[in-house]
């Protein structure tokens, strides 16, 4: 059974860096997280606002479907539009079948994010579904499971952390990146 890494959290970088930035100013740390200077964006004022979410209840192998990651995703992305004064075009909602590992991936690092979002923008990136512990992989990588994954080839079909991590980072062009797993 699948289940969340709850080492990789214990080691989440202090409140004074953050973890998977896009742009600005970088400098590597390790764990594959990313301290960020981010004086000037904080005093910059933010011009847009976009969400990418994705939430997988129903998976290609059904043993392993879970309840809410689509409720959840849903319900943010309402929230977002109708709270928080986010346009409805600026939230992208994968769920369940349209949430692939080559869709996640072109949505954030090809067709959607990098067009649209801008350095002084502010971008949040939810993702809730499986997460695969370090001992799945022969190298000890962590996985998202997304809808078309097969838990018994994350290699092939998982999404390392480690390429979320890379895509946000050369991709995704804002200053202001909270990643929400």
């Amino acid at each position: 059974s699948l289940k969340v890494e709850t080492e990789q959290v214990a080691s989440l970088p202090t409140a004074s860096s953050r973890a998977l930035a896009a742009t600005g100013s970088r400098e590597a740390t390790t764990d594959n997280f990313v301290r960020v200077d981010d004086s000037a964006a904080s005093n910059a004022p933010i011009e847009d606002k976009w969400a990418f979410i994705v939430g997988v209840s129903k998976f290609a192998k059904p043993s392993i479907n879970l309840k809410y990651p689509a409720k959840d995703a849903k319900d943010l992305s309402t929230y977002l539009v109708n709270e928080a004064n986010f346009a409805p075009d600026h939230v992208k909602l994968l769920v369940d079948e349209q949430a692939t590992k080559e869709r996640v991936l072109a949505e954030l690092g090809d067709k959607w994010l990098p067009r649209l979002a801008h350095p002084n923008d502010l971008v949040l990136i939810f993702i809730s579904t499986h997460g695969s512990p370090s001992q799945a992989d022969l190298e000890g990588l962590n996985y998202l499971v997304m809808h078309n994954t097969d838990p018994d080839s994350l290699y092939a079909t998982g999404l390392p952390l480690s390429d979320l991590a890379a895509a946000i980072k050369q991709r995704v062009h804002s200053n202001r990146v909270v990643l929400i797993i």
